[in-house]
């Protein structure tokens, strides 16, 4: 994420409204129809994509006509993203495939040995103490 939105999108706002509900308590039908303080009429699908679009316009310098191309690139860099991801799970099966004959090995031969060691004290306790 760009440096200059972290300010913003890392963080958690919290804001005092008591005094804007107070004033939207007191303003007057006409007035309340001008100055719109109701939080619950905002169309937030739209806030935020005009915020985005102000952010990208204004704040990282991005034309619209820039957009097309950055559609593009991202696809190209979410293809990438899963080929290597892909890449990886292919790398970490042909790993397990390929040690998995090794490591049954040795669980069978731990099994064995403890097994042999139950035998061998379970005929002569005493050599336990």
């Amino acid at each position: 994420m760009n440096s200059a939105l972290q300010f913003f999108s890392r963080r958690e706002w919290q804001f005092e409204a008591a005094r804007v509900r107070r004033l939207r308590g007191r303003l007057a039908a006409d007035d309340a129809a001008v100055f719109n303080l109701d939080v619950d009429s905002i169309d937030w699908n739209t806030h935020v994509e005009a915020f985005v679009a102000g952010a990208r316009r204004y704040v990282l310098r991005q034309r619209d006509e820039d957009l097309d191309t950055a559609r593009g690139r991202m696809y190209r860099l979410q293809l990438l993203h899963y080929a290597t991801q892909l890449l990886l799970a292919y790398a970490a099966c042909r790993l397990a495939v390929s040690t998995a004959p090794a490591i049954l090995r040795a669980v069978a031969d731990n099994a064995f040995l403890e097994l042999k060691f139950r035998l061998l004290y379970w005929q002569q306790p005493h050599l336990l103490w």
